[in-house]
């Protein structure tokens, strides 16, 4: 996972505060229902992304973000 320098508003001064919220869904077998489940469906074109990277990714790689973002 890597941080996305575009997400920020760079037209806000440094004093704002802007955030990222994630929820990490700790069950990693009910994401992969959710994401399986979402599959079937094949026409759903990218309707699947959410429960895709809600799988892909835990509690680590949130702590991981932290040292990149800038204070």
């Amino acid at each position: 996972m890597q941080v996305n320098p575009a997400y920020w508003n760079k037209n806000l001064p440094k004093s704002a505060i802007q955030f990222i919220a994630l929820h990490a869904v700790q069950n990693k077998p009910y994401l992969k229902s959710n994401l399986d489940n979402c599959l079937k469906y094949p026409d759903r074109g990218s309707g699947c992304d959410l429960p895709r990277f809600e799988y892909s990714y835990g509690i680590e790689d949130i702590k991981k973000l932290q040292p990149l973002i800038g204070k």
